[in-house]
């Protein structure tokens, strides 16, 4: 059974435009939804972790960074298939994709797909100007 900040991270996710944000942006984006103490970076990713929400967490490790990195990354669950087939759409799902088989440990793919974030947040911006 999930628990209610799986379920709240999960619809966090869902209704963002962004293919994975960082933790610490959603912790704070729980954080206003949700009444009390926000939780813990750590708790947070401890309970996304073996979530069958469809959640990927991929953790960073700043000691082997030479940027400066967040503690990890909250990739998105699929998006239904009714969503249709926009240009936006499409570039979340690929990146959401490229995060789920990111791999592990690997410092230069994690950088390479952190910068294909960055462009695809700079992108939809755009876009969503015209």
């Amino acid at each position: 059974m999930q628990t209610r900040l799986e379920e709240m991270a999960h619809d966090i996710l869902v209704r963002h435009p962004a293919p994975a944000i960082q933790i610490e942006e959603l912790q704070a984006l729980v954080a206003r939804e949700r009444p009390g103490r926000p939780p813990d970076v750590d708790v947070l990713m401890n309970a996304l972790r073996p979530s069958g929400t469809g959640i990927r967490v991929v953790n960073t490790d700043p000691s082997r960074l030479s940027w400066h990195a967040p503690t990890g990354w909250a990739v998105a669950p699929p998006a239904p298939r009714n969503h249709g087939v926009s240009l936006t759409r499409r570039m979340r799902e690929s990146l959401r994709r490229l995060g789920e088989c990111l791999e592990p440990g690997s410092n230069l793919a994690l950088a390479r797909w952190a910068r294909l974030l960055n462009e695809e947040r700079q992108a939809r911006r755009l876009l969503e100007t015209r």
